[in-house]
């Protein structure tokens, strides 16, 4: 998978955190979950929410269906970081069409090491590249 990321991405510890998971999950690797709170909550918006590290790991699993319908390549466009809050809007380039999708973080602290705590999601599906 292509990832294409602003240079300034990596310039504070909360953004690279941000960059690493999304590569992670949208790459379905395992070490996504290292990321997360035991306790995350994941509440796409339209429906209901998910919690728990597994169950939400599974939700973004399901989101693509298996390797085939992994993404091509992944956009992020941009990573904004404030103390234990942050957003990061990109582009998936799927095999039938793009997704545009927006995440809103909450860390369960304020120390480097902190991990997701809730992310919500806003996201819109087009069936063009």
């Amino acid at each position: 998978m292509k990832v294409v990321c602003p240079v300034d991405c990596g310039n504070a510890p909360r953004k690279e955190i941000l960059r690493d998971w999304n590569i992670a999950w949208a790459r379905g690797e395992a070490a996504a979950a290292d990321l997360l709170a035991d306790n995350v909550v994941y509440e796409p918006v339209g429906a209901p929410p998910v919690e728990g590290k597994a169950a939400v790991m599974a939700a973004f699993a399901s989101r693509f269906g298996g390797d085939a319908a992994r993404p091509e390549e992944l956009h992020i466009h941009n990573i904004i970081t404030h103390g234990n809050t942050a957003a990061l809007n990109a582009s998936l380039l799927m095999p039938g069409g793009r997704v545009e999708y927006c995440h809103v973080y909450l860390f369960n602290g304020f120390a480097k090491s902190a991990k997701l705590k809730r992310i919500t999601e806003y996201r819109i599906e087009t069936g063009a590249n």
